[in-house]
């Protein structure tokens, strides 16, 4: 009885890569991954965190990322998109201390949460 229930646990281990099956979730697309994702980022950062990150997800990574289905977003597709965020910084105007809206430079933060939501998305 007792080897039966420890065969079982190897092979739900094996099969599932833990003893306790997961419920696998789907995302039709990386919006729903990303937004997902901010739910859960929003719960461990404070009320700035939350908002710049917000402000990344609605300026410029979810109109360049967000109808895409996963599998479709590849590392050269990600570094065509950050290429376009980098010409933008480089060509931006800057008026009362502010840069143009959808011109920040800071578009290695925004592949760094690019990243995060990849790796939650493989979680």
């Amino acid at each position: 009885m007792c080897e039966t229930k420890a065969h079982q646990a190897i092979n739900n281990f094996i099969n599932n890569g833990s003893t306790i099956a997961r419920e696998k979730i789907v995302f039709d697309n990386f919006e729903s991954l990303a937004l997902s994702w901010f739910e859960n980022y929003k719960l461990t950062v404070k009320e700035n965190s939350i908002r710049s990150v917000k402000n990344y997800l609605k300026v410029y990574i979810l109109p360049a990322l967000g109808t895409y289905v996963l599998p479709k977003i590849t590392p050269m597709l990600l570094q065509s998109i950050v290429n376009d965020w980098s010409k933008n910084a480089n060509t931006s105007e800057i008026t009362s201390g502010k840069r143009e809206k959808g011109k920040g430079k800071n578009y290695k933060i925004m592949l760094n949460i690019i990243k995060r939501i990849l790796d939650y998305g493989m979680q």
